[in-house]
């Protein structure tokens, strides 16, 4: 696909259809039964016509890497896999292991071994998936990353245990798609304001009104604030949110003494995931505004009036 006709659709369409559903599948569904029925590599023999596969994968992945030719190297490996899935498809270990495990065990023989020669000619192009798929064959897996091409060819070792096999490519699903179609038209947004010289304004991603009711929003009187030692930016707030009272840690050091802060009744969000920030637990958030003719300057939302616990909606 060139360039100029990029979209993210079909980016994932590429990568549900081809990498998760004919690659990611062949190695998943491989070492999973292999480790459910033998646990280890089984007794076989590299079958000549795979070996031969390999060795054409390897030539035309070495003569499309000279060409600079990605999409060539690219294609080739899933043209391995896909045999893969066709072979074994078509002896049907789940059916052969219940009539003669011997020769279910050499299915398998040869089946992992394509999965170390797709990991070996993957590592280049995808390096976290075939670390991933190196160390569910029984191997350390950056060592993926040094081993050579030629290493394609060598089946792993019988008896090599196989190890705790997962899905090493995950679906691109809608909620990621629109995420990440987002973001991109967001960052083309701002480059053409920045080229106008008009401020860039960042678009969010629309939640509902049932992810909104999820948000804990209330009042919270201000009641000890010091500043965290060594770290600049940070206070540490001891907040009455009504119910309790909550350690809670804001980055507003640099544009408020503490003393300015005590006693303040805020906006928080108190159902925020507990985090470690400056080596102290935070449990909850001030809520603060930018102002918009000056930047960088933040200003609590202030609740006068307003009792510690009281709920916003």
């Amino acid at each position: 696909t060139r360039d100029p006709d990029f979209s993210f659709s079909a980016f994932a369409d590429k990568v549900n259809t081809e990498l998760v559903g004919t690659l990611g599948n062949f190695v998943y569904r491989t070492l999973y039964f292999t480790k459910e029925h033998y646990d280890s590599v089984p007794e076989g023999k590299f079958e000549k016509s795979l070996k031969t596969e390999v060795e054409k994968s390897i030539a035309t992945i070495i003569d499309a890497v000279n060409e600079y030719e990605l999409k060539k190297a690219s294609d080739e490996i899933l043209r391995l896999a896909s045999i893969g899935n066709e072979y074994f498809q078509s002896n049907r270990p789940w059916v052969l292991v219940k009539e003669d495990k011997v020769k279910c065990g050499e299915v398998l023989y040869n089946s992992v071994a394509l999965v170390k020669a797709i990991a070996v000619l993957v590592e280049p192009i995808m390096p976290s998936a075939a670390e991933k798929i190196w160390k569910q064959l029984g191997f350390k897996g950056p060592d993926v990353h040094t081993v050579r091409i030629e290493a394609a060819l060598e089946p792993p070792k019988v008896g090599t245990r196989i190890v705790n096999p997962q899905p090493v490519i995950s679906k691109i699903d809608d909620a990621l798609l629109a995420s990440l179609t987002t973001i991109i038209d967001n960052r083309i947004k701002a480059a053409e304001a920045a080229q106008r010289g008009e401020p860039i304004v960042e678009e969010k991603v629309t939640i509902t009104f049932d992810e909104f009711k999820k948000l804990d929003l209330r009042a919270g009187k201000i009641l000890k604030c010091s500043r965290i030692p060594q770290k600049d930016k940070l206070l540490l707030l001891e907040v009455d949110i009504g119910t309790e009272k909550r350690t809670i840690v804001t980055g507003l050091a640099d544009q408020y003494k503490p003393e300015e802060l005590v006693g303040m009744t805020a906006l928080f969000l108190a159902n925020l995931e507990p985090k470690k920030i400056g080596g102290v637990e935070s449990k909850g958030m001030i809520i603060a505004v930018e102002k918009g003719d000056q930047p960088g300057r933040w200003l609590p939302v202030r609740l006068d009036g307003v009792p510690p616990g009281s709920k916003a909606a």
